[in-house]
């Protein structure tokens, strides 16, 4: 099986959103980044500013509450910004399956990885995500399938190979 597809920012913000949402370290850096900055405003604030502690508590909360929307913010914002134009990441991809392997071709690089290098294959509601490490994976978008029924044949595909060579 073999596609050819065009992979833009917004894909590579897919995956790496996919990624920051499926791994508990994440989320515990954020949770602990907003209690950090939360308790330094209040520590800061309060005797600076010669605040109540209720009001003290108050912007506490109120900055535990928007610290992670922020922080999420800031990593998109970092993250649209690091794929080269006319690098390997974003553009044309050329992606073959067989029983053996998994290969991706883009403008500058070439790679193949056999099935049983493969971690775990994902759906999402817009991509599938063939893992090969990590933070690192096959980002294959569903708008290239003409159909959802040649997509699931796709992703059918893909987990047989890769259950094949588990086995």
């Amino acid at each position: 099986m073999e596609l050819t597809y065009s992979i833009t920012r917004e894909d590579y913000w897919a995956f790496n959103k996919f990624y920051l949402e499926k791994y508990r370290h994440f989320r515990r850096t954020l949770a602990i980044n907003s209690i950090v900055v939360a308790g330094a405003c209040g520590l800061v604030m309060g005797p600076v500013l010669h605040l109540p502690t209720a009001y003290v508590l108050v912007w506490c909360c109120i900055v535990v509450a928007v610290c992670p929307a922020f922080l999420y913010w800031q990593c998109k914002q970092r993250v649209m910004r690091l794929p080269a134009k006319g690098g390997t990441m974003l553009g044309e991809h050329n992606l073959r399956m067989d029983s053996e392997s998994v290969s991706g071709i883009s403008l500058m690089s070439e790679g193949s990885i056999r099935w049983s290098g493969v971690l775990d294959i994902v759906e999402t509601k817009e991509h599938f995500f063939m893992f090969v490490d990590t933070a690192m994976a096959f980002i294959v978008p569903k708008r290239v399938f003409k159909s959802s029924a040649d997509a699931v044949q796709f992703l059918n595909a893909a987990k047989s190979f890769w259950k094949a060579a588990k086995a």
